[in-house]
């Protein structure tokens, strides 16, 4: 394994250990990402640790971006529980020396609040009356921007990291606004061509060291962080089928009980693919003093054309049929780049000369060298190569090959 790749792995371990440290006293935030980046994982029950192989990785482990081949691009819209406006905008471009993400991600609700007032009733007494005729507006908006970058190290292993950055606002108030920022490590692990295990922590930058969101009042809140290991298998059952499954411990919160996210994803054609999943999470009991788990139903389609994919995700909260949140998302990957392209010789072609000059380009990144009939041959800083081949009488047969660096 490469030193950087060795680098990233105690660095992962380190931060763990520190994340999973008591946080006496602390307020904890929402994280909106952890409702996730795309319908298609939301409709397998939100199990993407262990799958990762799309855009979506770049919140759910940006270890898979490692592995996108080309550049690819994603949005999504709902109203989480019909009552809060949610989008999502993502997009991720595979290069030399790895894969770079961006996305947004962004909620918002407004509403409405009686004026206060306050009353003198009595000499000196007074008493805060809501309004019956006067009211105030107000509009929540809660923002996330991230950074990812993912890098495979080997043919079977990749490691990600992505950087959120965080800010909240409450308009009408005095100090209401926020800003933190934190960072998801993530790594993933290929035993064999169907078989991936992956590794997400999310959250995990210590408070100390400044994985929290700073309210202007001067107010810190922590971000709730958690240690998802998740594991996927892809078969040839009914043509194209992956089953996977996530499970989720909280780091920060030991009141919190881990949970699991489950899905399957199904591909009857080119066309079509057709998902389900249990999505589970927490949720106060009746009585109020404690957490119980809710096994959320997920539910989805996938139309896809050329190359774009329209995806469709329903998910149920808390067995409450009035919070049924209904995800839409557009996708897009780029064509697959030309591997070679041969520009001279011509096939056939018909020489009385005792050499021949092969000429061509790569315009994939993943080639690093090329081989004409067994022998090295360099790649200029724009994908060219150019060498001499020796002929003998009668028919040739030229072999070019591109090799990547396993």
């Amino acid at each position: 394994m490469p030193k950087y790749g060795r680098a990233f792995i105690i660095i992962f371990c380190l931060m763990m250990m520190s994340a999973g440290a008591a946080l006496a006293d602390i307020k904890f935030t929402s994280d909106i990402t952890r409702l996730g980046v795309g319908a298609r994982p939301l409709g397998m029950g939100k199990m993407f640790t262990g799958l990762a192989d799309d855009i979506s990785a770049l919140y759910l482990n940006p270890a898979g971006l490692g592995n996108l081949e080309t550049a690819e691009f994603l949005s999504m819209s709902g109203k989480f529980v019909n009552q809060v406006n949610y989008i999502t905008l993502a997009g991720a471009l595979p290069a030399k020396f790895g894969t770079l993400g961006i996305g947004y991600s962004g909620a918002g609700l407004g509403f409405s609040t009686p004026v206060l007032n306050l009353v003198e009733i009595a000499t000196g007494e007074y008493r805060v009356i809501p309004s019956s005729t006067e009211s105030v507006t107000y509009d929540y908006n809660n923002y996330a921007m991230a950074l990812g970058y993912g890098v495979m190290l080997r043919s079977n292993l990749s490691v990600g990291a992505a950087v959120k950055f965080f800010n909240e606002k409450i308009s009408g108030s005095t100090g209401g606004s926020a800003f933190g920022y934190d960072v998801d490590l993530g790594v993933l692990f290929k035993p064999n061509t169907s078989l991936t295990l992956g590794l997400l922590g999310k959250s995990i930058l210590p408070f100390d060291m400044g994985g929290k969101v700073v309210w202007d009042t001067g107010l810190e809140e922590s971000i709730p962080g958690s240690l998802n290991f998740g594991a996927s298998l892809k078969t040839s059952f009914l043509r194209q089928t992956t089953f996977g499954a996530d499970y989720e411990l909280n780091l920060d919160q030991p009141n919190i009980p881990g949970f699991w996210h489950a899905g399957v994803e199904w591909w009857p054609s080119d066309l079509l693919a057709l998902r389900g999943g249990i999505d589970q999470d927490v949720v106060g009991n009746d009585a109020g003093t404690g957490l119980n788990i809710a096994s959320n139903q997920t539910a989805g389609v996938s139309l896809k054309f050329s190359n774009f994919r329209f995806d469709y995700a329903y998910h149920r909260y808390n067995d409450i049929s009035t919070n049924d949140t209904h995800y839409f998302s557009l996708a897009y990957a780029a064509p697959e780049p030309i591997p070679l392209e041969v520009l001279f010789p011509p096939d056939k072609y018909i020489t009385h000369e005792v050499t021949v000059f092969v000429k061509g380009k790569s315009e994939d990144y993943r080639i690093k060298s090329i081989k004409v009939n067994g022998r090295d041959v360099e790649l200029d800083k724009h994908g060219n190569f150019e060498t001499e081949v020796s002929l003998m009488l009668g028919k040739n047969t030229i072999w070019i090959a591109g090799v990547d660096r396993t």
